[in-house]
């Protein structure tokens, strides 16, 4: 069994960007964590939740997060976080990195481990068929590498549309 003392995954999005005027203009992705593996000081948009979650996206904008109870059983294990931008659109790839604190004593988490929906929106309004998901992790103390899947789409009766750029990889602390 492979421990960590901190683990931090790079969330990445996916989907076909859009053209003037009709720009992304906003995207949430919601991800599942497993809170048995790994966890995240405070709760809602605290300071201490706030100061593990980072914009990766390259795009200035209202950048937020907020850390939930998606099970209902008293224990955080959802992390929402959000990228409105007005002044240039938001590309797929990654969007945020996320730094948890590993669970003592259990073994490290792998991307499989995490689950991502997406919600993505253009300047005028339009809903755009996304997909999100962890793409890298990065351990502290370091192990080996983890293979990564790549973004799983959301619900959706079409084919998920085809990559974007190829995440950037996380740079070495």
């Amino acid at each position: 069994m492979i421990l960590c003392e901190t683990a931090t995954v790079l969330v990445a999005t996916q989907y076909e960007p859009r053209v003037a005027p009709d720009l992304v203009a906003g995207v949430t992705v919601s991800v599942d964590y497993p809170a048995a593996r790994v966890l995240l000081p405070g709760r809602g948009n605290e300071p201490a939740v706030l100061e593990r979650v980072e914009n990766a996206s390259g795009v200035e904008g209202l950048f937020g997060a907020g850390d939930q109870d998606a099970s209902g059983d008293g224990i955080d294990d959802r992390l929402a976080v959000g990228l409105i931008s007005t002044s240039e659109p938001i590309p797929p790839g990654p969007l945020t990195r996320l730094r948890f604190d590993c669970v003592e004593g259990i073994a490290r988490p792998t991307p499989i481990d995490f689950g991502c929906t997406a919600d993505v929106t253009t300047l005028l309004g339009s809903d755009v068929e996304a997909g999100c998901g962890v793409v890298a992790i990065e351990y502290d103390p370091p192990g080996p590498p983890l293979p990564t899947p790549a973004p799983t789409a959301t619900a959706s009766a079409t084919p998920p549309p085809s990559p974007g750029p190829s995440p950037t990889p996380m740079p070495t602390p």
